[in-house]
């Protein structure tokens, strides 16, 4: 499919997105999941972006039932722990 016939995302859509994500994180830093607590290495970095991938690649996959809350939860969590990852980089919280 050509550019040109793509549907268009709005600036609106995009920050709705990011209020998602937003509330996604406080409730990852309420829960201690990630929130408080720095990464211990890049290593766990990519141990945990891998496992989301693979996640997301098994809820691409599926073809039974309603695949697409899966498949956007899957790359919410993607983004979460990119997000976390970069803050414990820039915080020098890792133990590289």
């Amino acid at each position: 499919m050509a550019l040109k016939d793509r549907k268009k995302i709005t600036e609106e859509q995009v920050e709705l997105t990011l209020d998602q994500l937003r509330h996604r994180i406080r409730y990852q830093v309420e829960l201690e999941h990630f929130g408080k607590h720095s990464f211990a290495s890049k290593h766990e970095i990519l141990g945990l972006l891998t496992e989301e991938f693979h996640e997301l690649v098994e809820a691409v996959r599926t073809e039974k039932g309603d695949y697409i809350p899966r498949v956007r939860n899957e790359l919410f969590d993607i983004a979460i722990v990119c997000i976390f990852g970069v803050t414990c980089v820039d915080q020098k919280g890792l133990d590289w």
